[in-house]
C-alpha cells in the first residue's frame, strides 16, 4: 500500500511533524522488511504511531511470518520506552493481523475493498458488479449532462469544495498543504489524479485518486452540495474504476469508516465494496492522556492518534 512508500511517509511527516523512527529488517544488501513509525513529542512525552494521518495503515510488511515478529518485537521495544506515552498500530487490512503488540485497549476501523475488473467488457464487468441503485444514479447522472473528466487544474476546487464540504459536517478537513504535497511528491497523470465531474463547463464535483502498486485510493471525494442529487460522485467513481482497470490495477480501496458512518458505509457497498474489519493497537502508557481535552491533544499531537476520544475524562 501507498502508506508504506518513503515518499507518503514524507508526505505525513511534512503534516504532522515529529521524527521518522521506521525499522527495516535487511539481509546483505536486500530489504526484507518494513514497519513504518513515525514519532511526535509534546508535553506528555512523545506519541508514536504506525501510521498517523487519517488513519493510514501500518505495522509489519516481511517476506515471512518470524520478520514479521521480530520487527513486531522491535516495535515493543520502542512502544514500551520510557518516554512513550502512547502508541498505536494501524493494522493493514491486508495482512493477517496476528501480532502480539504491547496494548492497553483497542479501537477499530471497516475497511472497504472492491475487485477492479480485468480481461475483457470491462466497463460490463464493472457495472454488473455494482447494486442496482448505484446503477440507477449513474444513468441520472448522465441524462443530467454531466461529463468526467481528469482536471489537473482543478485542484483549487477540490480543496474548497472538500473543505466546504467538511467544515458542514463539523470534521477535520485536509490542509491545502496536504493537496500541495501530493502533487509535488507524487506524478500527476501516472500516480494521482484529480477527477472532475462537469454541468455546462463548471466543475460541481471532484476526487482526489493516488495509485500505487496494484491499489487505487479514494483518498479525497467533493462535492458542491447544492448539486448533490445530480448523482456526480457515482459517475465520477465508475469513470475512475473503470480508468484504474485499464491501467492494470487490482483493488479500489475505499479507506476505513466508522460504525457509525452508516450513510458513507452504503456508498461504499453500492459499488461492489466488501468489508476488510482493521483494528487499531493502541498502548496507553500514562493515564495523564485521558485526563486531556480532544483539543489540546489534536493541538499538541497534531495529525496523531494518541488516545480514543470517548476515553476521554476531560470534556
Amino acid at each position: 500500500l501507498v502508506y508504506y512508500s518513503p515518499r507518503y511517509l514524507g508526505l505525513i511527516q511534512a503534516l504532522c511533524g515529529g521524527e521518522n523512527r521506521s525499522i527495516v529488517a535487511t539481509s546483505g544488501d536486500e530489504i526484507v522488511g518494513f514497519f513504518p513509525i513515525l514519532a511526535r513529542r509534546g508535553p506528555l512525552g512523545v506519541v508514536l504511531n504506525s501510521s498517523p494521518f487519517y488513519g493510514s495503515n501500518g505495522g509489519a510488511i516481511a517476506q515471512d511470518a518470524s520478520i514479521r515478529r521480530g520487527l513486531t518485537m522491535a516495535y515493543n521495544e520502542c512502544a514500551t520506552a520510557s518516554e512513550t506515552i502512547s502508541s498505536v498500530v494501524v493494522a493493514n487490512p491486508l495482512m493477517p493481523d496476528d501480532q502480539v503488540y504491547h496494548e492497553t485497549t483497542t479501537d477499530y476501523r471497516i475497511g472497504q475493498w472492491t475487485a477492479l475488473p480485468s480481461g475483457e467488457a470491462l466497463s460490463d464487468q464493472l457495472m454488473a458488479a455494482m447494486h442496482s441503485s448505484a446503477r440507477r444514479n449513474i444513468r441520472k447522472a448522465e441524462k443530467n449532462g454531466l461529463s468526467v473528466q481528469v482536471d489537473f487544474s482543478a485542484k483549487d476546487f477540490l480543496i474548497e469544495t472538500h473543505q466546504d464540504n467538511i467544515r458542514s459536517l463539523g470534521g477535520l478537513a485536509k490542509s491545502r498543504q496536504f493537496f500541495d504535497e501530493v502533487e509535488g511528491r507524487f506524478k500527476a497523470g501516472e500516480e494521482y489524479f484529480i477527477y472532475t465531474a462537469v454541468l455546462d463547463g463548471v466543475p460541481i464535483a471532484a476526487l482526489l485518486v493516488l495509485c500505487y502498486g496494484e491499489t487505487a485510493e479514494y483518498i479525497t471525494p467533493a462535492v458542491v452540495t447544492n448539486h448533490r442529487t445530480l448523482q456526480a460522485l457515482p459517475l465520477i467513481v465508475r469513470t475512475a474504476m473503470l480508468d484504474m482497470s485499464h491501467r492494470g490495477l487490482r483493488w479500489w480501496n475505499w479507506g476505513g469508516t466508522w460504525a457509525t458512518q452508516d450513510g458513507v458505509y452504503r456508498f461504499k457497498r453500492k459499488f461492489g465494496a466488501e468489508d476488510r474489519r482493521y483494528t487499531y493497537h493502541v498502548a496507553l502508557n500514562n493515564d495523564a492522556i485521558l485526563h486531556q481535552t480532544r483539543s489540546q491533544l489534536l493541538g499538541d499531537y497534531p495529525g496523531y492518534y494518541v488516545a480514543p476520544f470517548s476515553q476521554l475524562v476531560a470534556a
